[in-house]
């Protein structure tokens, strides 16, 4: 697994992490299980993301608050490592861990007076990184060690059109190119897991402009 993850991660200082929209979204209001790919500056597909587990209807019922269980795959469609998120309504939080189970890390929100804030945490709880991101700057979340930022990850939002009929939902997600590769992976759970809070199925609408700033 580690060495699987050495070759995605090593000398990678930034990667697009794009969602795949299933196209009967736009006329039913339906929520389905999310799909993405991870892309090279270049365009190259360098992994897979699906989401597996949770019901139908808690897929209807809490929508973007849902539990789950993510892989993440390589292209030959090895499982690099999983993202679980238990049902939480504010103090969201998900576990990474290898493909035998093992803890990577952990993201935990915490409570934050117009700022988005989540701890990073290594495999023992202790914390690694911080992400402490105004609401006033809804699309880009700085990533912080002590008070070096290690990593940025920015939402591309192309408009309404682009959202609803393209692969358009991306996110461009910079390194600091040292990092070991656990590290990355560990910011790249965050992504999914700040994509599902803060952009699930609002698609750019005014309405959910707002909900993302309240975050309620």
């Amino acid at each position: 697994m580690l060495d699987r993850l050495s070759e995605l991660f090593t000398d990678r200082d930034f990667i697009i992490l794009s969602q795949k929209r299933d196209i009967s979204e736009a006329f039913i209001p339906i929520e389905v299980k999310n799909r993405y790919h991870g892309f090279s500056k270049g365009g190259k597909l360098l992994f897979s993301v699906f989401e597996e587990s949770g019901s139908w209807f808690s897929r209807q019922l809490l929508k973007s608050a849902r539990p789950f269980t993510i892989s993440v795959v390589d292209s030959n469609n090895k499982v690099l490592f999983k993202v679980v998120r238990p049902f939480r309504f504010y103090f969201h939080e998900a576990t990474v861990t290898n493909p035998a189970g093992k803890k990577i890390g952990s993201i935990e929100r915490e409570f934050g007076l117009l700022t988005r804030r989540y701890l990073l945490l290594d495999s023992s709880g202790s914390e690694k990184y911080e992400i402490a991101a105004s609401i006033f700057s809804p699309w880009t979340f700085p990533i912080m060690s002590h008070s070096d930022e290690i990593a940025m990850v920015k939402k591309k939002w192309k408009g309404l059109t682009t959202e609803f009929f393209t692969d358009a939902d991306n996110f461009g997600i910079q390194f600091n190119q040292e990092m070991d590769a656990e590290s990355k992976a560990l910011i790249l759970a965050t992504v999914l897991l700040l994509d599902f809070i803060y952009f699930e199925g609002n698609h750019g609408s005014a309405a959910g402009m707002v909900f993302d700033l309240l975050n309620i």
